[in-house]
């Protein structure tokens, strides 16, 4: 969890112990709570890049059988697809496919 999850900071922590992973910035679970409660955020994603969205289709389209194109619905809702993967919504996958 702790590489998709950022840690609250506290006054004890070093300096390795503040570094955090790249992961977290996409923001794709956060922490509810006080107690190990954790919930998926579906939604826009405003720190994914377009090259790491491009990225993730063409990953998921190598491994999509043979085809020569791909449904709007795959990709965002095929297992391994941009869309899952991302916790992307529809309106949100058209707008990474428009960009």
């Amino acid at each position: 969890m702790r590489t998709y999850v950022a840690q609250q900071p506290s006054g004890q922590d070093g300096h390795e112990d503040a570094l955090e992973s790249p992961l977290t910035e996409l923001g794709l679970i956060k922490s509810v709570g006080k107690r190990d409660g954790f919930r998926f955020v579906r939604g826009p994603k405003s720190t994914l890049g377009d090259g790491v969205f491009i990225y993730a289709l063409l990953d998921f389209w190598s491994g999509y059988s043979k085809a020569t194109t791909l449904s709007f619905e795959a990709i965002a809702h095929e297992p391994g697809s941009p869309g899952r993967v991302f916790l992307l919504d529809e309106n949100d996958v058209a707008d990474a496919l428009r960009s």
